[in-house]
């Protein structure tokens, strides 16, 4: 397949530690550490998650990470990524979050452009939620958008409209994940919070009339392969979500997630993202466009962007 510039818009900075990064910043061995990297199901995952974040003890080694990833994107020929960040789970292992993030914020990598997007934990307090969008906006412009991660089946995404509505308010987009191990119900009830962007939304297929809605109203799904594979939110055997998309024309963007805890690449997600729809060379350019209209990079950004890419 020709290869197309590539455009990153589902990315955990926490979940971007690879075994070696994480023996780097630990000192541990890279093989003790391997049992951290295979995940059983969800809630494995979200285990080796908090463990592998704990290697981290400073906002210097979150920003060591952050420049890292971002030359890691570029040598797979990203032009720009959204960063999803954490603060509530850096605080949790004793990393302050105002100035962890003002860290990040220092951090520029030549050849891609990137932002960030703050990302609650949606099962832990409401007060630590809150914080943590107080924090998206008083950092607006570097920081254009906030969502919710986590365990979805415990706190559904109904639960947050408070925090849909003040990103209404305060001018950021709310990207939330739904209908990624929960069903098309928890994407249909995003959108009716507003959202034009959903982390995951797999489950959509299970609803056609939903599948139509998202074609309809151009609302956009960020697709993450491996991730469903590796969490079991899409069964062995189970043929992916992502052939369904596509065919039902329901817009998309391919994505890692978290790639250092998956062992995958972009490179890598846009092969299998091709391989499940069959969508070629003329469909990965259209999954690029995609990702560049929906993205929160401004209109003359975007402008820009697009014409260096000929897209």
């Amino acid at each position: 397949m020709k290869k197309n510039p590539l455009i990153e818009l589902h990315l955990h900075l926490e979940g971007s530690i690879y075994p070696s990064d994480a023996a780097h910043i630990s000192g541990t061995p890279a093989s003790q550490l391997e049992p951290l990297f295979r995940h059983e199901d969800f809630n494995d995952f979200l285990k080796h998650f908090g463990r592998v974040v704990s290697l981290m003890r400073s906002g210097d080694d979150l920003r060591w990470l952050l420049g890292r990833h971002l030359e890691r994107l570029r040598s797979q020929g990203c032009v720009y990524a959204e960063v999803r960040v954490s603060p509530s789970v850096w605080e949790r292992f004793g990393i302050e979050p105002n100035a962890a993030m003002k860290k990040l914020l220092e951090i520029e990598v030549p050849g891609i452009a990137h932002c960030f997007i703050v990302e609650a934990v949606r099962h832990w307090e409401r007060q630590l939620s809150e914080r943590d969008l107080d924090l998206a906006l008083e950092m607006k412009g570097r920081v254009r958008g906030f969502g919710i991660g986590g365990d979805e089946a415990a706190a559904p995404v109904s639960g947050f409209c408070w925090a849909a509505e003040a990103c209404r308010k305060g001018g950021i987009a709310f990207i939330p994940h739904a209908g990624e191990v929960c069903g098309a119900e928890e994407v249909a009830a995003a959108l009716e919070m507003g959202s034009r962007r959903i982390g995951h939304g797999i489950r959509s297929v299970d609803d056609p009339g939903l599948c139509e809605n998202l074609a309809d109203e151009g609302i956009h799904l960020e697709v993450c392969p491996t991730s469903n594979l590796r969490t079991g939110a899409v069964k062995t055997g189970e043929v992916h979500p992502l052939r369904l998309l596509w065919e039902r024309n329901v817009p998309f963007s391919v994505s890692t997630d978290d790639p250092g805890l998956f062992l995958t690449t972009l490179e890598d997600e846009m092969a299998l993202a091709a391989s499940i729809t069959g969508f070629g060379e003329a469909g990965s350019e259209v999954v690029t466009k995609e990702a560049l209209r929906v993205s929160l990079l401004e209109k003359n950004e975007k402008d820009r962007l697009g014409t260096i890419l000929s897209l």
